[in-house]
């Protein structure tokens, strides 16, 4: 592995800033050819349905929408067009099991950040990319997410506010809903909460990445944007998704109301083995498959003739 192909020049006192506060930082990923727009095109065209996510949102000052979507078989060129005159978000989710080069991609960033951190590689578990492209002016709203997090701009410029992980901005009831029902926009945001907010400007050349669990939206400037996401699990990540699950479920499937929230000691212990014997049995499996399949419903479909529309609308604009 090449040292520092994308990540040279980081102060050395990221090393104890990373992930206890939110940090941007420079990358030369935007350079890559892997990013360009015939490699986009033809990833895009023979991409598995099943693992992207297309999501329509609403228009500015419009009242919030996030709707689930499926797409066509439209080129890659198509789906783009789309993108540049619709409110879309289209995630390539876990690219590196696509497409090797997006492999090699994930093994060189995860070699570089440890380098950079001075963590060893098996702190970034279960590490994946996802690519995004989304419309001028669509937003991402308020939300948390489970495992660590980072935000790598490529094309166009967007605007991140970053939320203390801590309540009122998120709490740990919050955080077992989103791991139990897989929806991480169950957060309710207040306009009090912006007086703590810290805004990051992204634009190409830049990443960002936030404190576990940070709540945080997404503002699009009036451009098409495309970035890459690195998601993976530290050790604390694990124990608090471990607490999640289990407390979500014994809250949530067995009624039980006073649970602790520690992440060590024997209760801790005895309630992540609980968790694992019941779902391995079924009880659990069975429940969470049958929870989570009710909030997945197909809003939409992206197919040619919507495709061809838009392009034509935003040409004669």
């Amino acid at each position: 592995m090449n040292e520092h192909v994308y990540l040279g020049g980081w102060p050395a006192s990221v090393r104890q800033q990373w992930a206890r506060v939110p940090l941007c930082l420079d990358h030369a990923l935007h350079h890559s050819t892997l990013f360009s727009d015939a490699t986009l095109y033809g990833l895009i065209e023979h991409y598995p349905r099943d693992h992207l996510s297309l999501i329509q949102t609403a228009g500015s000052g419009e009242p919030q929408r996030w709707e689930a979507g499926a797409l066509g078989p439209l080129s890659g060129h198509q789906v783009m067009e789309a993108v540049v005159a619709g409110q879309y978000w289209l995630n390539l989710r876990c690219v590196e099991t696509v497409d090797v080069r997006y492999a090699e991609l994930l093994q060189q960033l995860i070699g570089e950040l440890a380098m950079q951190l001075g963590q060893p590689v098996t702190d970034f578990s279960q590490a994946t990319l996802g690519i995004l492209m989304s419309s001028p002016h669509a937003e991402v709203y308020y939300h948390s997410d489970l495992p660590n997090q980072s935000l790598w701009q490529i094309r166009g410029s967007k605007t991140v506010w970053i939320y203390p992980a801590q309540p009122p901005f998120v709490t740990r009831r919050d955080l077992e809903d989103i791991a139990i029902f897989e929806s991480e926009f169950k957060l309710t945001h207040q306009p009090s909460f912006e007086s703590a907010a810290t805004a990051m400007t992204l634009t190409p050349g830049k990443m960002l990445s936030w404190p576990l669990n940070a709540p945080h939206r997404v503002v699009n400037e009036a451009c098409v944007n495309v970035s890459l996401t690195l998601e993976y699990w530290s050790r604390q990540a694990q124990r608090s998704q471990q607490l999640n699950m289990a407390n979500g479920v014994l809250r949530h499937r067995f009624g039980w109301q006073q649970l602790r929230t520690q992440q060590t000691g024997v209760g801790f212990r005895a309630k992540v083995l609980l968790y694992a014997l019941l779902y391995h049995t079924g009880i659990v499996r069975d429940w969470l498959a049958h929870l989570r399949a009710t909030g997945q419903v197909t809003r939409f479909h992206l197919d040619s003739d919507q495709a061809e529309q838009r392009s034509v609308k935003q040409r004669g604009q």
